[in-house]
């Protein structure tokens, strides 16, 4: 009996070593088996003093900058800055709208962006940007998060300080806003190492051992396969939704399903809150002073304005004729009056912004559904070639070619 035993111990042993020599050896084994492949967005990130976190060379699709291209080219003509919803979080890499342009018969863009970030975040990245002697500079303003982001760089990671507001009345309610409704977890601005798990057995296994992380990908992958055969992704999709967040909207309606994430988008666009119209103040000091620094090495600045899903489907909830609570509304109205603010700053700055949401509304008027059938607020292949063709037909109206 103790031999079995013995046996079987040597042979996890063995399991475990060759798994582990297997993630040094191949970045594709060490994503897989990782439990960070899983807790975050974009991949695999290293630590970093100035951004809190970067993405990493050693990630498969990572150039050696760390960014999702195929390689760091010499000069490119136009670089794109944003956060996941540019990186092209749930596609591939050929399918993000930045490396769509040169599909569609534009310029070959060289795509910057990566999950977490945000305005501030884009400005710092600019400079390395410049080195690639763009005629165009394109930063991906989203509205689902980034507000917050910018607020979470000044005021959390103590970056550039001099940008904080000096009205006293407006640190106090930021003070006190901060002691009586924390929302770092909820709004984005996260540190990927607060995503450890809680100190288990579990929780040690899925961080240390390769032979969980690889028992941990087979379960995902047999559970995907078993969902799509029997069609129970969509059913099984709605009543986690219900179980675990039921102030959510469920959108069932013609050939369109999703999920809108309603209370985390609320706080995330929430003007009434001072963090987020300081994020507000914050994101459009930083497109100035980038806009002034491109100027300066002959770049154009352009803002792309990213819609969240919510406001991409309002329509559809409108002709439905769905029941909606007061919490998507609020949502729906704060993100029209941010884009009423952005888009007459940007205008008086004198800064070019192409919108996105026109044309993605324009893709739901013809059957065809721009984002998941989830609560995932990240475009699909499709809503990636929308926005493509949006920001393609922007640039040929300046630059005619």
């Amino acid at each position: 009996m103790w031999r079995s035993a013995l046996v079987v111990l040597i042979a996890v042993a063995a399991a475990e070593a060759s798994l582990q020599a297997a993630t040094w050896i191949s970045p594709t084994a060490r994503s897989v088996l990782s439990r960070d492949y899983y807790l975050t967005d974009g991949g695999e990130w290293r630590p970093d003093d100035e951004f809190g976190w970067r993405p990493s060379p050693d990630f498969p699709e990572h150039d050696a900058w760390g960014f999702r291209n195929s390689a760091v080219p010499d000069t490119a003509e136009v670089v794109t800055i944003g956060d996941s919803q540019t990186y092209g979080v749930g596609v591939a890499r050929e399918e993000t709208w930045p490396a769509r342009l040169e599909a569609l018969g534009g310029p070959r863009a060289y795509n910057m962006a990566y999950g977490g970030y945000g305005p501030i975040r884009y400005w710092l990245l600019l400079e390395q940007a410049l080195q690639l002697k763009p005629r165009t500079v394109i930063f991906a303003f989203y509205a689902g998060n980034d507000l917050y982001d910018a607020y979470y760089m000044v005021y959390k990671r103590n970056r550039f300080p001099e940008l904080r507001s000096r009205d006293q009345e407006l640190l106090r309610a930021i003070a006190e806003a901060r002691q009586r409704h924390p929302i770092q977890l909820v709004v984005s601005g996260v540190e990927p190492h607060e995503l450890s798990p809680a100190p288990t057995l579990r929780g040690f296994l899925s961080e240390h051992s390769k032979l969980y992380g690889l028992g941990r990908a087979l379960h995902q992958m047999i559970q995907g396969y078993w969902e799509a055969a029997h069609g129970q992704g969509w059913l099984t999709i709605k009543r986690e939704t219900v179980e675990g967040a039921p102030e959510n909207v469920i959108i069932e309606h013609g050939p369109f399903k999703t999920i809108l994430r309603v209370p985390y988008r609320l706080q995330a666009l929430n003007l009434d809150d001072p963090r987020i119209a300081e994020g507000l103040r914050l994101s459009l000091t930083a497109i100035r002073l980038a806009r002034e620094r491109a100027k300066a090495e002959g770049a154009e600045l352009v803002v792309l304005l990213l819609p969240t899903k919510g406001a991409v489907f309002k329509e559809v909830i409108e002709q439905s004729g769905m029941p909606v609570t007061e919490a998507y509304r609020r949502r729906s109205r704060y993100e029209a009056q941010l884009w009423r603010i952005v888009k007459a700053e940007l205008d008086r700055q004198g800064i070019a912004c192409v919108d996105a949401l026109p044309t993605l509304r324009h893709c739901l008027r013809d059957g065809r559904q721009p984002y998941p059938a989830s609560d995932d607020g990240h475009p699909n292949a499709l809503g990636h070639e929308v926005i493509a063709q949006t920001v393609l037909a922007e640039l040929n109206r300046r630059t005619p070619r």
